[in-house]
């Protein structure tokens, strides 16, 4: 899918009104403003000055994912890791996924201070059973508030295929997450130096038994079982904006290998 980047340019109007203006090229969030500070001075020889007027617009979402995690190839022979050119560069490409992602935690770290790992798996475990709920359930409304504006618009078209197929389904978690594993973050925003618009991705792999049916309009299970559950792998991309407090987790991308 092709996706365009977002652009925020930063203007001076004639009356010394200093704004920012931010727009999306593809529609998939709605850009919201916040006016911090509005006042006008008017000194008391008459003459009416403007003071500056600070307009912060910032993005519920950035639409796209910063860059998708690639599995790793299998590992060369001994040889070819340390003697050639190839297991060099593969070398280096492994370090530099480690570097961004030690960065992108790092960031996280300081922005949010409640912040650590058990928390956040904790978060992403709850997440990721509601909205595997809400999804067999076709809840829509309130799985909207749980996925980003992109991705809403991918779980709905999901969501109707399967109903076009079924005349309903069942889904259930059976015990407890059984892995669940960073695979990378990354940071993304309009400018690299502009933190304030700036979102965290976290790539996880998640690893649970799980059990499927889905019914036609008889009530005849027509496939999955209800008696033996499945070992299921999910790669989920969780997504917060790294500097607003008010900000929650929310699901931005499912890959698939």
């Amino acid at each position: 899918m092709k996706q365009q980047l977002c652009d925020q340019t930063a203007w001076r109007s004639s009356v010394g009104i200093e704004r920012n203006r931010g727009f999306a090229g593809l529609g998939e969030f709605i850009p919201r403003k916040e006016i911090f500070s509005s006042a006008f001075a008017i000194p008391w020889r008459g003459l009416a000055t403007a003071r500056q007027v600070k307009m912060d617009f910032y993005m519920s979402s950035p639409g796209l994912i910063a860059e998708k995690y690639r599995p790793p190839p299998p590992p060369l022979p001994f040889f070819q890791r340390w003697f050639t050119r190839q297991g060099w560069r593969l070398k280096k490409k492994y370090l530099m996924d480690m570097l961004k992602t030690a960065y992108c935690l790092a960031k996280l770290r300081k922005k949010h201070k409640g912040y650590n790992q058990k928390v956040f798996y904790r978060e992403a475990t709850d997440l990721y059973k509601e909205i595997n709920k809400l999804s067999a359930a076709g809840d829509l409304g309130k799985l909207r508030r749980l996925v980003t504006e992109h991705f809403f618009s991918v779980i709905k078209n999901q969501i109707k295929q399967r109903q076009a197929a079924y005349s309903r389904v069942h889904w259930e978690m059976v015990g407890q997450i059984k892995l669940m594993r960073t695979l990378q973050g990354r940071l993304i925003g309009i400018d690299r130096k502009d933190l304030d618009n700036a979102f965290v991705q976290i790539t996880l792999r998640i690893q649970s038994n799980q059990i499927f049916a889905a019914y036609d309009k008889n009530n005849n299970i027509i496939k999955g079982d209800l008696e033996k559950p499945l070992l299921v792998e999910d790669i989920w991309i969780f997504e917060k904006h790294l500097t607003r407090p008010d900000s929650t987790w929310r699901l931005c991308g499912q890959l698939n290998f």
